[in-house]
């Protein structure tokens, strides 16, 4: 094994130009091999080594050697040979027994009969491509034994899926296929390229041979995959899956490009793309903005309703990475007839925005952009409020006077009954929202629709607990988690941009949209899972165990133990499945206004606590914690 282990490091170690040189000798030599082998199976022993032979071999030399020479026969690489290369071989072979045959036979050099070129045919692709699989899996079997760390697989699923992954795989050394998981009945017992199909329970016996599981069922849907994953999960393996169909069929995915079980695909509800399209039609050959841009939410919107066909599409934006990120990503994505503009600017500049919505002539805005981490927001109250307040009164200000079709408000369930600066902010800008649908639109004879849509935690945005709990699992823990009762909604950062395109459509003005978010996770579940995602154990104190340790560091300034979503607790259905309406209470707009002119000028004069009580006075729902 030494030695051709030499032999082949030695001829990786030689230019191409020569390596395919050594080919062309190993394969003059075969040729007279294989042409002494079909004579003597063809019975023709008595013509072996004649003149005829070597005519023969003279030509078989020089006809083979040209057409495998100038149809690639020698520019693939062994490592990878497969069935295409033999069928690719089997067709030159066919041309060149063809061809000596129809030379032999005009010039009445060989007479021989057809059998012996039919055989002689099979000969040249059965042993020519034969050595190169031997090669093949010589340089597999080798390498493989090199690599001392390999990673023992379980591949879930043995459909076509899990067939093409274990062909990819199998080529890899780093990979090693102990078996396949089905549940199929009919599959058990069965094998997929040597490889032996169990069933579920035979991964108990199998657990401690095992490295990893891989998931090989594209067309999984959600539930049934957070269905299988619970149930692997028991078995404190990593868990992997492939890319779904979509991603696979849209060409952004490999089939072999395996991937972390991500959390948010267990905790968001199947996709509705059907009925976005379905309230989406005001987006296309519009000029729309969305303020927040390079946000999380901001740039999931962008993207979304660049496929609606907007005539122009406004990136609104503070910070100058964020808008630079975004831009740099849709600016290749987006269509032809499609304007992609980056402004980089404040939403609290009246001036700036009406400049900019004049200018590209705005008719639908998404008001994204908020300061929304919760403590940070604690820490420098003015800034955070006059953020979340006036970049939405100046907004609905500019779409008043311009005359804007819509104006959609992104708000946070933190609005309602606020324990915090941020939620009381984002209460105010709601507030600010309704009362400009009552009374503005009337007044100043405009009609631009107002409307909010309110929402729980989104799953891998900036500031979310899961990029943290990854973070802290990654550091081998501990988790930190503020209270073993605390719960929150959650939902995919998808799933909120869909919510906020559908909102678009639906809206008639006034309202609160939110989507069904079904029932409210306990953060100290979430952290569990996560923790078994990721093929590990809870630290356990009585089994004295080395798992990750979850720490409770008790409730932050302003943080609540339960969230909610309605002030009122009473909502109404849309035509929308998913998403219901509410109607709440509007405040008196003279008293508003007056008490929004106070606080813009106690902001300005930075008078902390001035800012503070007139907060207080305007969302009676939010009790100011005194230092």
């Amino acid at each position: 094994m030494k030695t051709i282990f030499s032999i082949i490091e030695w001829l990786k170690s030689k230019k191409r130009r020569t390596r395919s040189f050594i080919f062309i000798f190993c394969d003059a030599l075969l040729f007279f091999l294989i042409l002494v082998f079909t004579y003597w199976v063809n019975k023709n022993e008595n013509q072996l080594f004649s003149q005829n032979f070597f005519i023969l071999y003279a030509q078989t030399l020089f006809i083979g050697i040209t057409i495998y020479v100038n149809t690639s026969q020698y520019k693939g690489l062994i490592k990878y040979v497969g069935s295409k290369a033999i069928y690719k071989l089997l067709f030159r072979n066919i041309f060149l027994v063809t061809s000596l045959f129809l030379i032999n036979f005009i010039f009445r050099i060989n007479i021989l009969p057809l059998s012996f070129w039919l055989i002689l045919c099979l000969n040249l692709t059965f042993f020519v491509g034969g050595i190169r699989f031997f090669l093949r899996d010589i340089i597999f079997n080798i390498e493989k034994e090199i690599v001392k760390n390999k990673t023992n697989i379980a591949i879930y699923g043995a459909g076509s899926a899990g067939a093409m992954l274990s062909s990819y795989l199998i080529n890899n050394v780093k990979y090693n296929i102990v078996c396949f998981i089905d549940d199929n009945p009919s599959l058990k017992g069965r094998e997929i390229n040597n490889i032996k199909i169990f069933s579920k329970t035979k991964l108990e016996d199998l657990e401690t041979s095992i490295d990893q599981i891989l998931i090989a069922i594209p067309s999984l849907n959600r539930e049934k995959r957070r269905a299988l994953v619970s149930y692997l999960s028991k078995y404190r393996l990593p868990i992997l899956e492939i890319p779904s169909i979509d991603e696979i069929t849209s060409g952004r995915f490999q089939i072999d490009q395996l991937r972390e079980i991500k959390i948010e695909d267990l905790l968001g509800r199947e996709s509705h793309i059907k009925e976005i399209e379905k309230y989406s039609s005001n987006l296309e050959n519009s000029s729309v903005c969305i303020t927040g841009a390079g946000g999380s939410i901001g740039s999931e919107l962008c993207r979304r309703i660049l496929k609606f066909k907007p005539k122009r599409v406004i990136l609104f934006e503070l910070s100058e990475e964020n808008l630079y990120n975004i831009h740099s990503e849709l600016k290749d994505k987006c269509k032809k007839g499609i304007d992609l503009i980056p402004v980089l600017g404040n939403a609290t500049d009246y001036n700036f925005v009406l400049e900019i919505f004049k200018k590209h002539k705005v008719e639908i805005v998404f008001h994204a952009s908020a300061f929304k981490h919760v403590p940070l927001v604690e820490i420098n109250p003015i800034s955070g409020i006059f953020n979340n307040v006036f970049s939405t009164k100046v907004i609905a200000d500019v779409a008043i006077k311009l005359n804007l079709k819509t104006f959609i408000l992104v708000s946070t369930d933190k609005a309602v009954r606020p324990s915090n600066i941020m939620g009381a902010s984002k209460r105010l800008a709601e507030q600010i929202i309704k009362s400009y649908s009552k009374y503005e639109v009337k007044n100043e004879n405009s009609s631009t629709v107002f409307s909010i849509v309110r929402f729980g935690n989104v799953i891998g945005s900036s500031g979310s607990v899961i990029p943290l709990f990854k973070k802290q699992i990654s550091n081998g823990g501990p988790i930190t988690v503020t209270d073993p009762n605390v719960t929150r909604y959650f939902m995919t950062i998808s799933e909120a941009a869909q919510l906020v395109i559908q909102v678009s459509s639906l809206a008639k003005g006034g309202e609160v949209f939110l989507l069904e978010m079904g029932k409210p996770i306990k953060i100290i579940d979430l952290a569990r899972q996560m923790i078994e995602l990721s093929g590990l154990v809870e630290k356990n104190p009585k089994l004295h165990n080395d798992g990750i340790e979850i720490i409770f560091t008790g409730l932050r300034p302003g943080e609540k133990i339960h969230e909610e979503l309605l002030v009122n607790n009473y909502s109404e259905k849309t035509k929308h499945s998913l998403i219901y309406k509410a109607n709440e209470k509007v405040m008196d707009h003279t008293i508003l206004t007056e008490s929004i002119n106070k606080l813009e000028k106690y902001i300005s004069n930075q008078e902390l606590d001035r800012v503070l009580d007139t907060l207080s006075l305007l969302v009676p729902e939010w009790t100011r914690t005194k230092n």
